[in-house]
């Protein structure tokens, strides 16, 4: 069940910001990696990175609530 929870945050997330968190989370790929790997600036993933983990935090903390179905 919490496994669901997480992919449906995730994917309510945009897909830039969702397949930054993956590859970093999921692929194990450093920040300066996936830069390279997505031909983005080192700080356009950290932020990516920044805004998606946000995002995830408030809609897991709406399925732990009981928020997500």
């Amino acid at each position: 069940e919490e496994a669901r929870g997480v992919r449906s945050a995730l994917d309510t997330l945009p897909a830039d910001q969702r397949r930054t968190i993956e590859l970093a989370y999921f692929g194990g790929f450093s920040h300066s990696q996936i830069a390279e790997l997505l031909g983005e600036p080192i700080g356009t993933i950290k932020g990516r990175m920044r805004l998606g983990l946000e995002k995830l935090r408030h809609q897991l903390a709406d399925f732990a609530a009981g928020g997500l179905a």
